[in-house]
């Protein structure tokens, strides 16, 4: 496997640190390319900057892992993009919410080791007028994080609390599944909602969504202002990046052998469809529906169970009704306040 060690806005951008680690293949490399602890910590409220020259291109033409054709060029300068660029914002980068070092992902645990200066915690720096970036249960025991899916028109009203994603295997997990009914206009399924994308809804798309909800200055959220949106070429790197991570081949979880008796029953159960019924949803343990081997989102009921972090001020609740708003609205006006729980 090979590993990328990215380095910091405020170091050198002529310097490139390289490590390569005895580890098998580019299919994972999702954990190969990564901010190694060499790497120092982008500080609160430093300068963000773009990524001027030398550029990702140009560094990771310099990179021996390119040369050799281990690492394909748009993959590296996605990496340095995914874990350096800040995109003239507050200091956050994708990796700040989806850090290599803890599979993709943030939670509680994870939380717990970074310093209060992490940029992830720019909502709590009283340098920034952020108060309202992050209302959300960030440290709380499901580590949601605010997003506003519907548009920023009311943003102390129209969100929702959604955990962190993890970024592993999007290669198998992105096609829609013309047989659930959703909207078309949502070319591909990200996020836990399948909606986490603006725009088209596609993957390459994802980023401006991401820089806009959680990477602005001022909750004015002003392009040029607040941050810069990417470049076509960045989101091209991006993507490149982000389907090269986890495994790109689905498994066939029949012919897997787990050693583990507990482990062993529990995968019985999970193929079972009159048991777990977990592979119908989750085939071969993927994100894929088992009859149409896509993804496939339907509303499974959530959304009349809103969590306490959805409970606004005035006693009202927020619901989470991923591609059909129609459903939020009907199920939240017709809760009257003595209703509520």
């Amino acid at each position: 496997m090979i590993r990328l060690l990215t380095v910091s806005p405020r170091l050198s951008r002529h310097v490139f640190q390289v490590g390569v680690l005895c580890l098998p293949a580019f299919s994972s490399l999702g954990c190969a390319i990564a901010s190694g602890p060499e790497s120092e910590p982008e500080q609160v409220g430093s300068v963000a900057q773009a990524v001027t020259p030398p550029s990702a291109i140009e560094i990771c033409n310099q990179d021996p892992r390119v040369n050799l054709g281990m690492v394909p060029l748009a993959v590296c300068a996605g990496a340095r993009l995914f874990f350096d660029e800040t995109f003239s914002g507050n200091g956050r980068t994708c990796g700040s919410c989806h850090p290599a070092a803890n599979n993709y992902t943030i939670d509680p645990t994870f939380l717990a080791t970074l310093p209060a200066t992490n940029p992830l915690f720019v909502a709590e720096n009283p340098a920034f007028n952020l108060s309202t970036l992050e209302t959300a249960d960030l440290r709380g025991n499901f580590t949601l994080i605010k997003e506003n899916v519907d548009g920023f028109a009311d943003i102390a009203h129209k969100f929702v609390g959604r955990a962190v994603s993890h970024t592993l295997s999007m290669s198998l997990s992105l096609t829609r599944d013309p047989a659930d009914g959703t909207s078309a206009s949502v070319v591909q399924r990200t996020g836990w909602g399948g909606d986490g994308s603006p725009g088209d809804g596609s993957m390459r798309s994802f980023i401006d969504g991401a820089i806009k909800q959680h990477y602005p200055k001022d909750v004015g959220r002003t392009p040029g202002t607040s941050f810069r949106l990417s470049t076509s070429q960045e989101k091209d790197q991006l993507q490149a990046f982000q389907l090269a991570l986890g495994r790109t081949n689905e498994l066939n979880l029949n012919a897997v052998t787990l050693t583990d008796a507990g482990a062993a029953a529990g995968k019985a159960a999970f193929m079972d469809p009159l048991v777990g019924r977990c592979n119908e949803c989750h085939s071969n343990a993927g994100a894929n529906a088992l009859l149409s081997g896509k993804n496939r989102n339907f509303n499974t009921g959530v959304i009349s169970a809103p969590t306490s972090f959805s409970q606004l001020a005035d006693g009202r609740f927020i619901f989470d009704g991923g591609f059909n708003p129609s459903i939020v609205r009907k199920v939240f006006f017709r809760l009257k306040a003595d209703e509520l729980p």
